[in-house]
């Protein structure tokens, strides 16, 4: 019924105060209830399957207007599409995800990948590979709501990692709480030790 929107919080730079990219995030705009939160239908998109579907849907909205903003003038932006681990398991992910970019996108224009710390959980082996090659052909990933998992060093290590989101629960604290302190610092120094950036979510 094309009741599904995307909406694009910013994601602004710390040292420079510019907006550097921006976050697709998906939400149902019922005609009686209102804009309805993911929260309150992911999982029934996931448990029956339809996240496949509707996960497409995200990447090529996100990616067509992308590319409306850059015809319109407006300066170029990537934009972090969250991937669920369903559609990280579909043995085709890589090559439809590019399809909908790898013919426009540049280096400060296009699509990037978001996923949780449980997305690689176990033998992970195929998804990492998938993430590597989105990675090797331009596309950042991200992985969001860092430290609410059960992430191992070793294994983030050797994960095609660029970003790790600072979650929501911890930014919130700041700058009151000595213990939220020292965990925001603990994951930027983490991020920094393995050469990636960090985003804090919830700033707003």
């Amino acid at each position: 019924r094309r009741q599904f929107v995307l909406h694009y919080p910013p994601q602004a730079d710390f040292v420079t105060r510019r907006i550097c990219g921006a976050e697709a995030l998906l939400r149902w705009q019922d005609p009686q209830s209102g804009l309805i939160p993911p929260a309150a239908f992911l999982s029934v998109l996931e448990s029956t399957g339809l996240i496949l579907e509707v996960g497409a849907w995200v990447i090529e909205q996100a990616a067509l207007d992308c590319r409306e903003w850059l015809r319109a003038g407006l300066p170029p932006v990537r934009i972090a599409v969250n991937i669920s681990p369903v559609q990280l398991r579909q043995a085709d992910f890589t090559t439809r995800f590019l399809n909908a970019t790898s013919a426009w996108s540049t280096v400060t224009a296009g699509l990037d990948v978001e996923i949780t710390e449980g997305a690689l959980q176990g033998d992970s082996v195929n998804e990492i590979s998938r993430l590597q090659q989105l990675r090797t052909a331009g596309t950042r990933i991200a992985i969001d709501d860092f430290g609410t998992g059960y992430s191992s060093l070793s294994r983030l290590s050797s994960m095609p990692v660029d970003t790790l989101k600072i979650d929501r629960s911890f930014v919130k604290q700041l700058p009151g709480s000595a213990q939220g302190l020292t965990l925001v610092r603990t994951v930027i120094s983490l991020a920094h030790a393995f050469a990636m950036t960090t985003v804090a979510e919830g700033v707003e």
